[in-house]
């Protein structure tokens, strides 16, 4: 198990997680900076120099060092694999709030973990930072709600909620041999990848339901499927992008029940 640091210019904000086969699993976080509003370029791990930093390309990579112990000769092999992306929404620590249980808000500085579902909190730069999983937090204008011990953005508010649950999955590439002609910038450059993807859900009643983008939603609207359908067709909205989701169900709002 590792203890892995987040900085900012390598001397602000430390985010400590422990890490195994180098998933993230978060344990607990600190920070020392004088501001949280950037970009997080560097994480570390102090004992085996291992970081997450933004390369000459402008990807956010992990670069883990490691010693590799060879036990009949008793020597020690350095060695280092980088992968690309990290599981932390936007990369940045945020200002924002969180709701307790007895429904009180409270102002935090928030750092969100996507691929774990935990959440980093600390009110100023003189504190050690907490590790929580609070009911509902709001960032940069995103509200999560955890659902069935899952968060969800709350993405529309109306007759129906509409939520969008993030994912973050380490995908790792076939191990090859490399012969030195390999181009530069493709994806021999990386042990794996943190891959994000969303999916959006209906939420009605408080029990969930997949929601497939495009022409499939229409059947979601029941009797006024039709007169739903023509306006965005009237609209030149299009089903497969949020934007176009959203105006539709904000449509869907208006009509008669």
């Amino acid at each position: 198990m590792y203890i892995l640091l987040i900085y900012r210019n390598a001397q602000v904000m430390k985010i400590a997680l422990s890490v195994f086969l180098f998933s993230l699993f978060p344990y607990w976080v600190m920070a020392q900076s004088n501001s949280y509003n950037y970009y997080v370029p560097e994480f570390k791990l102090p004992d085996s120099d291992s970081k997450i930093v933004v390369n000459e390309k402008g990807d956010s990579v992990l670069v883990v060092r490691f010693q590799k112990k060879d036990i009949g000769l008793n020597t020690y092999q350095d060695l280092v694999k980088t992968y690309k992306s990290t599981p932390f929404f936007a990369n940045k620590w945020h200002n924002g709030e969180i709701v307790t249980d007895n429904e009180k808000r409270l102002p935090f500085i928030i750092a969100y973990n996507i691929e774990n579902g935990v959440v980093y909190l600390v009110r100023n730069t003189s504190e050690v930072a907490t590790l929580m999983r609070p009911k509902e937090f709001s960032v940069m204008g995103h509200t999560f709600k955890k659902i069935q011990n899952r968060y969800f953005e709350v993405v529309h508010e109306g007759r129906t909620q509409l939520l969008k649950e993030y994912e973050c999955k380490l995908q790792l590439n076939n191990p090859i041999i490399k012969t030195g002609y390999e181009t530069e910038g493709g994806s021999n450059d990386y042990e794996g990848e943190y891959i994000k993807s969303v999916t959006y859900y209906l939420n009605k009643d408080g029990k969930l339901k997949y929601l497939p983008l495009g022409r499939k939603i229409f059947s979601q609207f029941g009797v006024q499927q039709k007169e739903v359908e023509e306006y965005a067709e009237s609209n030149k909205l299009n089903p497969k992008t949020e934007s176009g989701l959203l105006a539709i169900f904000k449509h869907f709002d208006t009509l008669h029940k």
